[in-house]
């Protein structure tokens, strides 16, 4: 037999509670689009060059002495303002 009324779930990254009509079990958070440092929803980040151009710090730079860059092969999401950028992995919120 399955529940009738509402689950509800909070975000564990952002804190945002979720509501929906049951019988669903869990949704997903968009605070992923937004920015942590200033909260501007972010742009699609487009690399521009090739994945195979950027360079594998573990092969590139054996000593660990050169400077890292944000931007990893994950990183789907841009913020213009601040200049964070994000991988864009939804979170999944449990509903109970």
């Amino acid at each position: 037999m399955s529940e009738v009324g509402w689950a509800e779930g909070v975000c564990p990254v952002c804190g945002r509670i979720w509501r929906r009509e049951r019988p669903a079990d869990s949704v997903l958070c968009d605070c992923y689009k937004y920015c942590p440092t200033c909260g501007k929803e972010m742009q699609p980040y487009t690399p521009d060059l090739n994945p195979r151009t950027y360079r594998s710090e573990n092969t590139d730079d054996p000593t660990g002495q050169a400077s890292k860059h944000e931007a990893t092969l994950q990183t789907t999401l841009y913020c213009s303002d601040c200049g964070y950028y994000g991988d864009g992995i939804p979170v999944e919120v449990k509903l109970r």
